[in-house]
């Protein structure tokens, strides 16, 4: 059987190791979100119109309230939807120049209709940034 102390520790041990995980998480979200604010496809604004985060406990609802809304076609379905990397080789193939392809960013690179930017806000404590 475990007494107070030992359980005490062992739930130490766990806290300092969630807490150095938590640590690392933030560290690399701060270097990207830097990283996309110093690109060129973000502006500093100070308007958070429509930039809200949303608690964990209220995203199933949302989800929810999406797909009754695309049952009901209140909202508009993608014209064109992006490319899979399948699709894009398969263009490619064949081809006798060409440069290396790097989709890991490949999302910033997607053009945003001038009345849709002001809907992609991304709110983060220290900053406020709208698609350009």
């Amino acid at each position: 059987m475990m007494d107070a102390d030992e359980l005490r520790a062992i739930l130490s041990a766990q806290a300092a190791a969630q807490d150095k995980m938590l640590q690392a998480v933030m560290k690399k979200m701060r270097s990207m979100f830097s990283t996309m604010i110093s690109s060129s496809t973000t502006a500093h604004t100070t308007s958070a119109e429509k930039a809200r985060p949303v608690s964990y406990a209220a995203q199933p609802k949302i989800s929810q309230e999406i797909h009754r809304l695309l049952e009901r076609n209140a909202l508009e379905q993608h014209q064109h939807p992006i490319p899979t990397p399948e699709d894009m080789f398969a263009k490619l193939n064949g081809e006798r120049y060409f440069s290396q392809l790097d989709l890991a960013k490949a999302y910033l690179e997607i053009e945003v209709d001038e009345e849709s930017r002001r809907l992609l806000r991304i709110h983060i404590a220290a900053y406020i940034a709208s698609v350009t």
